[in-house]
């Protein structure tokens, strides 16, 4: 059988992650999804966005130099 076939990217989303999550994390996901009418994906890419951009500002800086993997 051959694989399946997606529309061609640059840049693939074959990477997978995963999160714990309290309850009321998730109900405020799922809020903000259905507000917005965007995917769990769009809302989480968002804010990674707008940390990243913080960072990169110099408005948010990390209290520790620990990387999480």
């Amino acid at each position: 059988m051959a694989a399946k076939m997606g529309r061609p990217t640059d840049n693939p989303k074959n990477l997978s992650i995963k999160i714990r999550a309290t309850k009321d994390d998730k109900e405020r996901l799922l809020y903000c999804c259905k507000e917005l009418n965007k995917t769990q994906y769009q809302i989480l890419m968002e804010g990674l966005e707008l940390v990243y951009e913080k960072i990169n500002k110099g408005v948010c800086f990390p209290t520790t130099n620990q990387t999480n993997s």
